[in-house]
């Protein structure tokens, strides 16, 4: 299960935690993204580790499920400079693909799965209406 975002991986704006909304925008964005984070780490439509998906290729039979590196979690919250939406947070992450190979899709599953590819993803927040939207 996905840990929630701590301040040691949370930048900010020093002028975020300057007002008592900007606190809250920064306190609440945190566990905004630990929520978005787990969605996001149990939907992969790539597999999942607990819901690998396996496909035949060139005569092999391949394992595959993405994961979301917890330790590449990272948060920035920062102000806008509008009144309608006045912060911005950004959400950056690492995600992973496994592979495993067998001669049948129950052996595949069973490899020895490695990782063949990472890739950093960033998604972008605005705070209006005093809540975090998609």
């Amino acid at each position: 299960m996905p840990k929630a975002a701590t301040s040691r991986n949370t930048t900010q704006d020093p002028t975020v935690l300057a007002t008592p909304e900007g606190k809250h925008a920064h306190d609440s964005f945190r566990q905004f993204c630990s929520q978005f984070v787990q969605k996001v780490g149990s939907s992969y439509d790539k597999g999942t580790i607990t819901n690998i998906k396996v496909e035949k290729r060139d005569g092999k039979y391949v394992a595959r499920y993405v994961n979301l590196d917890q330790n590449s979690v990272h948060l920035l919250v920062k102000t806008s400079g509008y009144d309608h939406t006045p912060f911005v947070g950004v959400l950056q992450y690492s995600e992973q693909l496994f592979e495993a190979e067998g001669d049948t899709a129950q052996a595949a599953k069973a490899g020895a799965f490695k990782m063949i590819n990472s890739v950093t993803v960033r998604e972008l927040f605005r705070y209006a209406n005093k809540k975090w939207q998609f």
